[in-house]
């Protein structure tokens, strides 16, 4: 592993809360006022660390990305679609204005925008660019305005479902437009615009205050499907999963086949990931088309608040491949906390050059009490997965 040198680091309790990435539309209850918009942004820089923009806490934000191109989806509590959809894709060279007029048309007609119908285009005082017209998504016809930008190397593309005759969420959507910011100097591998694969219309964010991110599908060396990628808690308080369920539909929204897993944390915190895999049964089925996630969880008790922060942790770790190349993640944990910890779990979520987190792995690491300031060694084999991982992060914390 590149990236995984070793690292001596502070617990850190990880809690986790619920969030839903659909891929079929839902309905709000009829005759309920839908509240104004959340007007208070906090900065939201992609993990890539190429574009940041200013996002309400309480979004759902839906990340895509992979090597050639980073798509990330915004939705507000409630929506049943994005409000945004960034795409943004570094290219050869930096753009000057005639490159900038042959990819904005290029990415227009990519297979990406097939469902899409321009109407009408403009330039901005900026000299961004506009591009108004028609998503199709579910059935249904969703104004939309595309707005285009070059930033050296990088090309940007943020796509604004319009609201109809909502002043408030339209000026929200504008702020966070406007607060758009790319890194030019930021190293990401270079891609091309038509190499986007189409947008997946039912591909949608529903309420909540998870996230998920860093999404990434495979097969195991077994061949079985299976789905990774990392929940984040977007709620202003510690939450508990209850359940993640992750569904495959055919082409005509049929259920293929529907799988539940958990994950490794047993609480996140405002603003904490946890990894989850969910595994289906044999290969990916030729027919599936697209999946829906649904992680479900509760406002965390007070005793299991109790528990997990019982425990406080220092530990130094190293990424090595033995002798018959499988890899290992040792280390030593100490016992930084003034009282015996008699349980303790290690998770370390597995990461590819894409960022994508492709798997975790997860061990009991302490059985028997251990006195403060006492230490112990710990070992995390990694089995093989469908990319290769080029780092890791590393928790450790009471079960």
């Amino acid at each position: 592993m590149k990236e995984c040198g070793v690292h001596k680091k502070r617990f850190v309790v990880f809690i986790t809360a619920g969030v839903l990435l659909l891929l079929a539309a839902a309905c709000s209850p009829g005759g309920t006022p839908a509240p104004a918009p959340e007007m208070s942004q906090a900065t939201y820089t992609h993990p890539s660390g190429v574009y940041s923009l200013a996002l309400p806490g309480s979004w759902t934000v839906g990340d895509l990305s992979d090597a050639a191109a980073l798509v990330t989806m915004f939705a507000p509590p409630g929506a049943d679609q994005p409000s945004l959809t960034a795409v943004v894709i570094r290219l050869n060279s930096a753009l000057d204005e005639t490159a900038f007029e042959a990819v904005r048309g290029s990415f227009l007609r990519a297979p990406y925008n097939a469902s899409l119908d321009v109407l009408d285009q403009a330039p901005m005082a900026d000299r961004s660019w506009r591009a108004a017209g028609v998503r199709h998504a579910g059935g249904r016809a969703i104004p939309v305005n595309v707005f285009m930008q070059a930033d050296g190397p990088y090309f940007s593309a943020l796509e604004v479902a319009v609201p109809a005759g909502d002043a408030l969420t339209l000026a929200l959507l504008s702020r966070i437009v406007n607060s758009y910011r790319v890194q030019p100097e930021a190293d990401r591998p270079a891609g091309t615009v038509d190499a986007l694969p189409p947008l997946d219309p039912d591909l949608m964010l529903a309420a909540g205050n998870l996230s998920f991110e860093d999404l990434f599908t495979g097969a195991e060396p077994d061949g079985r499907f299976y789905i990774s990628g990392q929940v984040a808690n977007r709620a202003s308080y510690p939450v508990e999963i209850v359940a993640l369920r992750a569904a495959l539909y055919d082409s005509a929204g049929n259920l293929v086949q529907e799988q539940t897993a958990s994950v490794p944390l047993p609480v996140l915190l405002d603003g904490e990931y946890a990894p989850f895999m969910v595994r289906f049964d044999g290969a990916r089925p030729a027919r599936v088309a697209r999946y829906r996630l649904q992680a479900e969880a509760q406002e965390a008790g007070a005793a299991e608040l109790t528990r997990v922060g019982t425990g406080s942790f220092d530990w130094e770790d190293r990424a090595e491949y033995d002798e018959t190349g499988l890899l290992h993640i040792r280390g030593t944990i100490w016992n930084a906390g003034p009282a015996p910890v008699r349980e303790a779990q290690a998770v370390a979520t597995l990461f590819d050059a894409a960022n994508r987190a492709i798997g975790y792995v997860s061990q009991a690491v302490v059985s028997d009490a251990l006195a403060p300031g006492e230490s112990i060694r710990f070992d995390l084999s990694v089995p093989a997965l469908a990319a290769e991982p080029v780092r890791y992060q590393l928790v450790v914390f009471v079960p």
